[in-house]
């Protein structure tokens, strides 16, 4: 019995190591057999993958392959892999249903350098502090009631503006150049208070680095090769101006911070804070569950620069019930049509080409009857008034489908900020890959001939529809406010 007993041992053994590897294998089968394809693609290359499909304007060349590969395509960008949605409904999915899916943004080399690690709201991860950041966002740095805040000093330099024309009348100018100062001067003003002797200096620097975090980088493109990051000197020049924007911006905070003494020493109040004062307040009160830091305050303040600049660019004074749509580029269009109305001396066929506002100015002229339309209204609005008020705004209604119609055709973001899948899962019938860059092609979906009726026209009369949803929820007009809802989603909306 004992042999057969030393027999029958090993051969259990090997029997029960048997059925453990058949079971790890039928598991594997059935995994296998679950996993769902990628998105479909086109053809790409060794090494390069499909970058050599990316030539020209790239929000062009995705729509272009979107016809050919559908709306959610799967693309390989040197190393990353990237999925672009060209769909609305694919986009509500991402953006709405599997938020937190894809609530992470990926972080490349500028972003990295520039965000101090992640410690602004937009490249944090998802977490505890994200949430904190959001918070003091919503509730103190781009509230809507913060923002209407700054009329007054987006009225006093829009009038600086005018004035500055009205000297110019019967000479030529660069409007689009005086434009870029005014956008500039009210971003400057709201971050830093008008008495900043940086500000200027500061802007100058943001253009560079506003240049460098969108430009091309290869070494993104290929993140397991760091030495490209030297070699093709990306990084030495990143960190350069990051060490300029650095000492700027503690020039700023002790400035800043000396003012706040000296009101304390006279027992008064702040009567206007700018947004490194809130920062400031909220970092002196100690009552966060996350202690800011200075690296902290001055990575909020870095991407609320930019953010601020894009809110004043589509924040609309006109109507309290549309939180956001377009009051600067109103001003603008207002500007233009003022000028017209004010000075006889500039003629009818002259047309202003204004960077941001270019194209709706552009287009209304290209289309005469919209233009006269549009003229007319701010005519009888402005009648006898020599100075506009965000409060005489409210009755222009056909300037503001103007407007909305000349963000669907020409958004000022074509492709999203970029997000990351952070787990594996499906989209629309595909497998979307961990880690996965996720771009959304706004332009493309503006001009979806399946959701638009002649779609490449200018028309501002469609979005006399009361029924449309501005608010972010119709992602059928994700230009209009669908790209804001993706930049800014963390600081001042939810969907």
């Amino acid at each position: 019995m004992e042999p057969q007993q030393l027999i029958s041992f090993p051969f259990v053994f090997a029997f029960l190591l048997f059925m453990l590897m058949l079971v790890k294998r039928s598991k594997k089968i059935k995994i296998q057999n679950y996993s769902l394809p990628l998105p479909p693609g086109p053809s790409k290359l060794p090494l390069i993958g499909h970058l050599h499909h990316l030539l020209g304007l790239p929000h062009h060349s995705l729509r272009n392959l979107a016809k050919i590969h559908g709306p959610l395509m799967h693309l390989k960008l040197g190393e990353v892999s990237a999925v672009v949605i060209s769909s609305p409904s694919v986009a509500k999915q991402m953006m709405k249903t599997d938020d937190l899916m894809f609530v992470d943004r990926p972080q490349n080399l500028a972003t990295k350098i520039m965000s101090y690690n992640g410690g602004d709201v937009i490249m944090a991860p998802y977490g505890e502090y994200w949430r904190q950041v959001r918070k003091i966002c919503i509730l103190e740095l781009l509230s809507p009631k913060r923002v209407q805040s700054f009329w007054a000093v987006r009225e006093e330099e829009v009038s600086n503006l005018i004035g500055t024309i009205s000297l110019m009348v019967g000479s030529p100018m660069n409007l689009s150049k005086n434009i870029f100062t005014l956008t500039n001067d009210i971003t400057a003003r709201a971050a830093f208070g008008k008495t900043c002797k940086d500000k200027q200096a500061f802007i100058t620097v943001m253009k560079e680095v506003v240049k460098l975090a969108s430009g091309f980088a290869i070494a993104d493109l290929f993140p397991s090769l760091s030495f490209l990051e030297m070699i093709s000197g990306t990084k030495p020049k990143l960190e350069r101006i990051h060490q300029k924007v650095d000492n700027m911006l503690d020039d700023i905070i002790r400035e800043h911070k000396e003012n706040r003494i000296a009101v304390k020493n006279l027992n008064e109040e702040v009567l206007e804070e700018d947004l490194v004062d809130v920062l400031l307040r909220l970092q002196e009160g100690g009552e966060l569950e996350f202690p800011i830091t200075m690296d902290n305050v001055k990575a909020i303040t870095l991407v609320s620069i930019l953010m601020k600049s894009i809110y004043f660019t589509m924040f609309d004074g006109m109507n309290k019930k549309y939180q956001v749509t377009a009051g600067i580029l109103q001003l603008f269009c207002v500007l233009n049509s003022y000028i017209h109305h004010c000075s006889g001396h500039v003629q009818r066929r002259e047309r202003y080409f204004i960077n941001g506002s270019r194209m709706d100015i552009f287009r209304t002229t290209k289309k005469p009857k919209s233009y006269e339309k549009a003229q007319a209204e701010v005519r009888r609005i402005f009648h006898g008034k020599k100075k506009i008020h965000h409060e005489d705004m409210t009755g222009l209604n056909y300037l503001r489908l103007v407007i909305k119609e000349s963000l669907g055709l020409h958004p000022p973001a074509p492709l999203l900020v970029p997000r990351e899948c952070r787990e594996r899962c499906e989209m629309d019938g595909y497998e979307i890959p961990k880690g996965s860059k996720v771009i959304v092609n706004a332009w493309a979906i503006g001009r979806d001939p399946e959701q638009w009726r002649d779609p490449e026209s200018f028309e501002p009369e469609r979005f006399e529809d009361k029924s449309i949803d501005y608010k972010g929820t119709n992602f059928k007009i994700y230009t209009i406010r669908g790209w804001q809802e993706d930049m800014s989603r963390y600081i001042v909306w939810n969907i």
